[in-house]
């Protein structure tokens, strides 16, 4: 979030000195800066025409600092000392730091091993662990960032220094079997006692590792970090299923192989032992995950299958360049994943692929992506071109949030079971998906910014919030069903002068108990099935004199309904 820091405040708006030669007054004016996320920098007051001597520039990890601007965002109008005139303004102004973001670099000491390059890419942007080094009679044991191997270094984000990583080597040797293809099954480790850090390798002994058997790991519970390689094909249930220190994990695939489906695709079939047969099933399973386990990064798939993860709970999972699908309800469920990134390749995201999910805050997106556009301001999922918010993530602590200006369109369940009290839709909004607010229970206001460009509020649009009042902007045609189902608070129902609305389908109001009254404009022409279902003290007061054509016969069967009425 910007923070503008001013220290002086003017006591006296207009305060003027009078000049002793010629009776000129001359008025001081301010100039604050907004560093964008850098150090802080006071403002300064000014008298004269001219700016004169800035402040030292501020500064922000990972950037250099590349001015002062006139404007935000586009940066283009630099503060030009020798030229900016202070006698055009007309009152206070606000300057805003430029930055341009660093490069690092990692080196790689592979001490006797295999060269590996060095890696320089911008600062915190998603880092690969590069192919592991090869060293004859020795199994490779990880990157530490110090040479006594003290500590392992995380592949995660670039950091904002450069640094030298050194390779461990251990004596450790797995055992294998070979299929008539000669493709190996990892089945052994030897000895005993290894590092908390195991790296299965891509081959063994020349010939390609296809899968790693049950039991492998039962002799190894002290692993923090395991590394399943891309050549693995096939992986068996339970697996992980004693790793109870586990902390972070790379696998190529989730589940048992890249085309799993059901509950072969979820990440709890590496941990439990027990099949599915149910939906109900499912929180169960996931019990059986280590509660160590913080770290998820998918290395070589295409597609996260439906509910990979849901219902798991993670600090963080990181997707790999080459996934181009995330299906429905991948990361759903209440107690889910905090953070992801989503890398350049990924195109398709279900809507409701992160549905409901109250630990979720923050998504990353590779700048590459053609596709979507994540901010760091609000973290918020958005169309590339910033027309669209797809994905708002529902554990964001926040109360209020304003949907910027330009956004045209509001996806399908993107403010799901959000933690919101209020929301401010601007007018550019023309189009808001079905269920787009559901189950905020938090939801108490919602404003539309004047002159609204909505047209349709769709089905369960606001089901299951709690507004209290609600004015529907008069473009809206159409309130679909089930729209604004189980508001349980709502008291209010107004309708814009000169609104247009023709429609109001099935149990659009069912549930709100608390609506007294409500008053249908003459312009409905078509009125679905028990619209005000269940709420049997409300009176209905309809310009119509009589029941329209298009309305269903049993559009209120609760509540009193007035005909004929009139603002006079």
């Amino acid at each position: 979030m910007k923070k503008i820091f001013k220290v002086f405040v003017l006591l006296v708006l207009g305060f003027i000195l009078v000049s002793c030669d010629n009776n000129e007054i001359a008025v001081e004016k301010v100039i604050n800066f907004d560093s964008n996320g850098g150090s802080q920098v006071y403002a300064i007051i000014h008298s004269s025409d001219l700016v004169g001597t800035l402040p030292e520039d501020p500064s922000k990890d990972g950037y250099t600092f590349a001015g002062w601007y006139l404007d935000d965002e586009a940066f283009q109008n630099p503060l030009d000392l020798s030229s900016f005139d202070l006698s055009e303004l007309t009152g206070d102004i606000i300057v805003y730091a430029k930055w341009n973001i660093n490069q690092y670099s990692i080196s790689f000491d592979s001490n006797g091993g295999t060269d590996v390059a060095e890696i320089t890419q911008d600062y915190n942007s998603l880092v690969s662990a590069p192919n592991d080094p090869e060293k004859e009679d020795f199994i490779f044991g990880g990157w530490y960032i110090d040479p006594e191997f003290t500590t392992l270094y995380q592949f995660d984000h670039i950091a904002s220094n450069d640094i030298t990583l050194y390779a461990k080597w251990q004596d450790s040797i797995f055992t294998f079997t070979l299929n008539e293809n000669d493709e190996a099954t990892i089945t052994g480790i030897t000895p005993d006692t290894i590092d908390t850090y195991l790296e299965v390798p891509a081959t063994v002994s020349g010939y390609p590792v296809i899968s790693v058997a049950l039991g492998t790991f039962d002799n190894h519970t002290n692993i923090e970090i395991l590394n399943l390689p891309n050549s693995i094909e096939t992986l068996p249930m339970a697996l992980l299923k004693n790793l109870s220190q586990l902390e972070t994990l790379y696998i190529p695939f989730v589940g048992e192989d890249r085309n799993a489906t059901g509950a072969r695709a979820m990440l709890s079939y590496l941990f439990c032992d027990e099949e599915i047969t149910s939906f109900i099933d499912v929180e169960r399973r996931n019990l059986y995950i280590t509660s160590h386990l913080t770290t998820v990064f998918v290395t070589d798939a295409t597609t996260i299958p439906s509910m990979a993860f849901s219902g798991v709970s993670l600090d963080f999972v990181g997707l790999y360049e080459g996934l181009t699908t995330i299906e429905q309800w991948a990361f759903s469920s209440y107690n889910g994943i905090q953070s992801i990134y989503i890398p350049a390749s990924v195109t398709n995201i279900s809507p409701t692929a992160f549905m409901n999910n109250e630990n979720f805050v923050s998504i990353y997106v590779s700048p590459d992506n053609p596709m979507y556009l994540s901010t760091i301001f609000d973290h918020a999922l958005y169309n590339k071109d910033r027309t669209k918010i797809v994905m708002y993530p529902g554990g964001i602590p926040e109360v209020q949030f304003t949907i910027p200006e330009g956004i045209t369109e509001i996806g399908d369940f993107a403010f799901f079971g959000s933690q919101l009290s209020r929301i401010v839709i601007p007018a550019s909004v023309e189009v808001i998906g079905m269920n787009a607010f559901e189950n905020s229970v938090h939801l108490i206001s919602v404003t539309f910014e004047s002159n609204s460009q909505l047209t349709s509020i769709a089905e369960g649009t606001f089901f299951g919030t709690n507004i209290i009042q609600i004015e529907i902007p008069s473009n809206v045609t159409t309130i679909g069903h089930y729209a604004f189902s189980n508001n349980r608070n709502l008291e209010s129902v107004t309708f814009e002068m000169n609104s247009q609305i023709t429609t109001i389908e099935d149990f659009a109001f069912e549930f709100c108990n608390s609506l007294g009254s409500i008053i249908i404009p003459l312009s409905v022409t078509t009125m679905g099935m028990e619209v005000f279902f269940e709420i049997r003290e409300i009176t209905i007061y309809v310009e119509a004199t009589v029941k329209p054509e298009g309305w269903n016969s049993s559009w209120s069967s609760d509540g009193t309904v007035v005909w004929g009425y009139t603002n006079d």
